[in-house]
C-alpha cells in the first residue's frame, strides 16, 4: 500500500470511531445500544461501498440512527395502544 492510501485509511478509521462514539454517547439510553451498533454498521457498510466513506459516513450514520429512533417510537406507541 502506498503511504497516502495508508494515511487515508487511518483517517477513515479515526473518523469512524469519532462519529460512532459521538452517536453512541448522544443516543445512549434512548434506544437499545445493540440497535445503535446495528445502525452504525449498516451506515458504515453503505459508506464504504460509495468509495467516499469519510464524506458520507457521518450523514449516513445520523440518518440510520434517525430511522431507528422513529421505529422504536412507533413500536412503543403500538405497545402502549395494545395495553
Amino acid at each position: 500500500m502506498k503511504t497516502t492510501e495508508i494515511l487515508r485509511l487511518e483517517s477513515s478509521i479515526r473518523l469512524d470511531r469519532n462519529v460512532s462514539r459521538e452517536i453512541l454517547s448522544k443516543y445512549r439510553g434512548q434506544v437499545p445500544e445493540s440497535l445503535l451498533h446495528r445502525a452504525l454498521a449498516e451506515a458504515r457498510d453503505h459508506a464504504w461501498s460509495t468509495g467516499w466513506p469519510m464524506l458520507v459516513f457521518p450523514l449516513l450514520a445520523e440518518e440510520a440512527v434517525s430511522h431507528v429512533l422513529k421505529a422504536v417510537a412507533v413500536s412503543s406507541l403500538e405497545v402502549a395502544h395494545a395495553a
